[in-house]
């Protein structure tokens, strides 16, 4: 679990929680769920992942999207 603060957040802009808290799978240490709290300490939304895959194969939408040297640095120069 990680959790950050944002004192300073209050009434400015862009700011859309207080505290956030991210839980992390712990077999691949990836994020998986965030809970948003408010200034009131309030939660306000908790989104999660269910039923995470992960290396699924291979995805050639992606694959046509994304730009050449990006796709080189995900496929690690292969």
């Amino acid at each position: 679990k990680w959790e950050v603060i944002f004192p300073e957040s209050q009434n400015k802009p862009g700011f859309f929680a207080y505290r956030i808290i991210v839980f992390f799978d712990e077999k691949h240490h990836l994020p998986v769920q965030m809970e948003l709290l408010n200034w009131q300490n309030e939660t306000t939304g908790i989104y999660q992942y269910k039923d995470l895959k992960i290396n699924v194969g291979e995805d050639p939408e992606f694959k046509k999207e994304i730009n050449r040297h990006l796709y080189q640095v995900y496929d690690h120069g292969r």
